[in-house]
């Protein structure tokens, strides 16, 4: 669209030393045209209510955004006139959700910013441009759902396994100890008893324990052990369970499991507060969680929680 600009513009230049003839656009031609583009897009989706705004109509869908019509581009009102911002900045490009422009246009800015959260996200692009339904559309940026997660299939046919902690816990009775425990979403083999047996397992990649608690390495050192290995191997081969490590930086793979551990802390944090419990007591207050979880959520997928020493 810059390239295009330029053109028109050089067209309208009869002389040809006037005419712009370097290679890459400059600052100015890149913010002509981004702006020639929203106003494509928003005389596309938005031409009803700039219509009413050249009529000096009451709009219908932005009226609580009090818009401004100016040169061509709608933008947000508001209170801000009095300020020494920028026009620009003051007044926010209105961008309809639903052009796959827009589209392109966030995915874009989500790249530059390195993945940054929603709330922060939505603040950069409102340095420049008023998304409708902001929330929702950011929302969608999410990868696709893993094909585990939307498959039909019977009851933790495909589950995971995640580790929350450390928790203090007292080992044994005369003069006992406290002793790092955590909480994990399920133990195998008491799993499958309970539940019937699995098709797929989901963990955390092996790698993410470099990071861990040193109470923690010792499991590593289990995962990394060859003989370990070959036993986990041929448990799940008899069985015929494949194991799998969920990518780095991919909550929409391990979502179902980080809300089972999400729900669980509350509860732990309302009844156990600082009081120190044994390893029995603790299980039995996870085996109460649930059964909360249960009810509240669904009986074909609670929260299957076990202490670990």
């Amino acid at each position: 669209m810059g390239y295009v600009l330029r053109f028109v513009s050089n067209c309208r230049r009869p002389r040809s030393p006037d005419r712009v003839k370097q290679a890459h656009l400059t600052v100015e031609e890149l913010r002509q045209a981004s702006e020639a583009i929203v106003k494509v897009i928003q005389q596309v989706h938005l031409g009803d209510e700039i219509q009413r705004l050249v009529s000096n109509q009451p709009c219908k869908r932005l009226g609580n955004l009090r818009p401004v019509y100016k040169n061509g581009l709608l933008r947000v009102g508001g209170r801000l006139d009095r300020s020494k911002l920028p026009f620009a900045a003051k007044h926010q490009l209105i961008l309809p959700d639903k052009d796959p422009v827009t589209r392109k246009l966030i995915s874009a800015l989500h790249l530059e910013h390195l993945h940054i959260g929603q709330a922060g996200f939505i603040n950069i692009i409102r340095q420049r441009y008023w998304l409708l339904n902001a929330k929702s559309t950011v929302r969608q940026l999410m990868g696709n759902l893993p094909t585990s997660r939307i498959v039909p299939s019977p009851p933790f046919a495909v589950t995971g396994v995640d580790y929350a902690g450390p928790f203090l816990v007292k080992q044994g009775s005369h003069r006992p100890k406290l002793v790092n425990a955590y909480v994990a979403v399920y133990v195998l083999k008491i799993f499958i008893s309970r539940r019937g047996m699995v098709q797929q397992i989901l963990s955390d990649n092996a790698t993410n324990f470099h990071g861990a608690n040193h109470e923690l390495h010792e499991l590593y050192r289990q995962f990394q052990d060859q003989q370990t290995a070959k036993k986990i191997q041929q448990f799940c081969q008899a069985r015929e369970i494949q194991w799998h490590y969920i990518p780095p930086d991919a909550p929409e793979f391990g979502g179902l499991w980080e809300v089972a551990v999400k729900a669980t802390k509350p509860h732990l944090k309302r009844v156990v507060c600082n009081v120190k419990l044994t390893f029995e007591e603790m299980a039995t207050i996870l085996t109460e969680i649930e059964a909360i979880q249960t009810r509240v959520r669904c009986t074909a997928c609670p929260a299957i929680l076990q202490i670990h020493r």
